[in-house]
């Protein structure tokens, strides 16, 4: 949120003067907010100590997120186009080495 700026919000929305950013932890990859989310539920299942409610909680959130994240994408390419394009070459969507 912080690198974000005033570009962070919880709705999918870009701005007129919104930039592509790529610092900090966009480097590597396209959603790192998004995987921290995903982090933090899946710690927490694992705290509680119950395997079943972990996977089941963790393809839950990787099927949210995904769809979300293809919206957003969907959304970035047709305001950015070419240069969202070339961003997408060089990072991961969420998890990297995995496309």
């Amino acid at each position: 949120m912080r690198i974000l700026g005033e570009y962070y919000t919880r709705t999918l929305r870009v701005t007129d003067t919104q930039a592509i950013i790529s610092q900090g932890p966009y480097r590597i990859i396209r959603h790192p907010g998004y995987l921290g989310t995903i982090f933090v539920w899946i710690g927490f299942a694992l705290a509680v100590g119950n395997w079943i409610a972990t996977i089941i909680l963790a393809m839950l959130l990787f099927g949210v997120y995904g769809y979300r994240i293809r919206l957003e994408e969907t959304m970035l390419i047709n305001r950015f186009g070419n240069e969202y394009q070339e961003y997408r070459k060089k990072t991961w969507r969420l998890i990297p080495f995995i496309s």
